[in-house]
């Protein structure tokens, strides 16, 4: 009987609950309609904001196709040399692919100078409410640093997060403002700097690149030459030597009257190879040949044909030479759009998506907090009027 009574009064108490409520429903409608107002006149004067969302999209494959021939060249740079087939560029860091282009405009916009250069001209801010030009700088800095730069791969907004735990599959710029239009203005105007400076570093890397490979092509064929000419001035040294010594041993054989050489006689006693391995012993071959060797040393007008050595030097430095592909490369590069300025583009930006941030969940929180209030007066009164009952 106890436990179906402590139901029962449970159950009254939960009755006369919701009759009290139902009593003062018109003060819960007050206590609503004064929170709404209140916020109504709060918000007149505030302007609506939105949070608009762009992505950012890499190039088409038909924007990619300018760059094929220039794609294959680059890997076809190579200077020829005595070593084979020598590369003299870095063909992976050089090759223009989507995801290179789409990262180079991703990184311009990282820093966010181009975001603050782009309030400064559209007057996102109005200098004139700040007492110096340091102020309003800094609060230019303060306000692109609310803008978000989110990639599939990592979320960079101050703190660095995962963006496959927030589910992010492409990347995308994020941004609260209240003028539809004139963030439409600054993106127009971002995208279009932002390709601007990816050109300008691409093509300062590739005429830094195309100069170093001149350069090192120009090294090749001096090293070339310079090779070429010691092997010269080492074999007209060596000649002169030579000539010196036949001299000296022709003089000695016209001497010792050696006309003729020694070891063609029919004399048992000389040793023929002995006379041919003794340098010491050359006399004895006869003034005769030694002064006719002497003759024809002196007659060579082309002393290139006598050095073996020359003949592949020669062939190397025609290699580097005549090879055309750096050439070809330059005049392809013209063809690019990386020549271009104007026709370069790095990636793009889809249509921006606004999303209202606010006045309907501002008066969503308006309406509860009206409630509460309203509940809790009811309550605290009908307490009082019970007390004054008993009194």
């Amino acid at each position: 009987m106890k436990k179906v009574n402590n139901v029962d009064i449970i159950e009254i108490d939960i009755t006369g609950f919701l009759r009290i409520i139902w009593n003062g429903k018109f003060k819960i409608f007050a206590a609503v309609a004064i929170s709404v107002i209140c916020l109504f006149i709060y918000l007149s004067d505030k302007t609506e904001k939105f949070t608009a969302k762009t992505e950012i999209m890499p190039i088409s494959d038909y924007d990619l196709n300018e760059y094929i021939v220039f794609n294959e060249l680059i890997h076809n740079i190579e200077i020829y040399g005595s070593s084979g087939i020598s590369p003299f560029i870095d063909n992976d860091r050089f090759k223009i692919t989507k995801d290179k282009l789409k990262y180079l405009y991703l990184e311009s916009l990282v820093n966010k100078t181009i975001f603050e250069d782009a309030f400064r001209k559209f007057n996102l801010i109005d200098p004139k409410v700040y007492n110096s030009v340091q102020d309003y700088n800094e609060a230019v800095i303060k306000l692109a640093s609310e803008i978000k730069i989110i990639t599939p791969t990592l979320v960079l907004n101050n703190t660095v997060k995962k963006a496959k735990d927030l589910q992010i599959t492409f990347d995308y710029i994020e941004f609260r403002y209240d003028d539809v239009q004139k963030w439409k203005q600054i993106l127009r105007y971002v995208h279009k700097n932002a390709n601007q400076r990816v050109h300008e570093i691409l093509s300062t890397q590739f005429e830094k690149q195309l100069q170093s490979i001149k350069i090192k092509k120009k090294f090749k064929k001096e090293d070339l030459l310079s090779k070429k000419k010691n092997l010269i001035i080492k074999y007209e040294t060596s000649t002169k030597n030579k000539i010196a010594f036949l001299k000296e041993h022709a003089s000695m054989a016209r001497t010792l009257k050696i006309q003729d050489n020694i070891y063609n006689t029919d004399n048992v006693n000389v040793n023929a190879e002995a006379i041919l391995r003794d340098p010491t012993l050359y006399y004895l071959r006869g003034y005769l040949s030694i002064e006719k060797e002497i003759e024809l040393l002196n007659s060579r007008a082309s002393k290139s044909k006598f050095i073996n050595e020359l003949i592949f030097i020669d062939n190397e430095i025609l290699l580097v030479s005549e090879n055309k592909t750096l050439e070809r490369f330059e005049e392809n590069y013209l063809l690019t759009p990386l020549a271009n300025k104007k026709n370069f583009v790095a990636a793009s930006l889809k249509i921006t998506k606004f999303y209202s941030v606010g006045f309907l969940k501002n008066y969503f929180f308006a309406i509860v907090f009206g409630v509460i209030i309203g509940l809790l007066y009811i309550v605290i009164d009908n307490t009082f009027s019970k007390r004054k009952k008993k009194f």
